[in-house]
């Protein structure tokens, strides 16, 4: 039969998650299943009780990862109290930064061969139709000098 926790001790557990501390030091200090632990967290986070806090638009979530950046954890903490935030939102942001990023990176990547592919195939088009015209230009040429030569053409009468 599975134990039973007491709900201050699940709170005080996930508050400690929720300030940056980690699931698997938790269970080991406080001598309950990482996988107990988890579930607690879990369910927390599905409830939203961590989630009252203000909404920050993305400028926002950027200034305070550069404020934050070069910060301790304790620095972090007094900064993340102060805005009514926890320092796992930070990292959650850092993450969805980066990812967004990473994506932006291979889209870009992506257009930039597909503007290399269509620079490549109109400078090939540019060549044939270069050489085209200088093949027209050098007809008409000749048909001039054919006309200098031998005057007016038996067509032409």
């Amino acid at each position: 039969m599975a134990k039973r926790y007491p709900d201050f001790v699940k709170k005080s557990i996930c508050k400690q998650i929720l300030e940056g501390s980690s699931i698997a030091y938790l269970a080991k200090i406080n001598n309950i299943p990482y996988s107990t632990i988890s579930t607690w967290k879990s369910k927390l986070l599905s409830r939203g009780d961590n989630m009252k806090q203000k909404k920050f638009s993305p400028e926002e979530k950027l200034e305070m990862l550069f404020a934050t950046s070069s910060m301790s954890e304790a620095e972090i903490s007094e900064f993340c109290r102060n805005r009514g935030i926890y320092p796992h939102m930070l990292k959650t942001w850092k993450k969805e930064c980066l990812k967004g990023i990473a994506s932006n990176r291979r889209s870009f990547d992506k257009e930039k061969k597909a503007l290399v592919a269509e620079v490549k195939s109109l400078k090939k088009e540019i060549r044939r139709k270069d050489k085209a015209l200088a093949e027209a230009t050098a007809l008409l040429i000749l048909k001039k000098k054919v006309q200098e030569l031998w005057g007016e053409t038996e067509d032409e009468l």
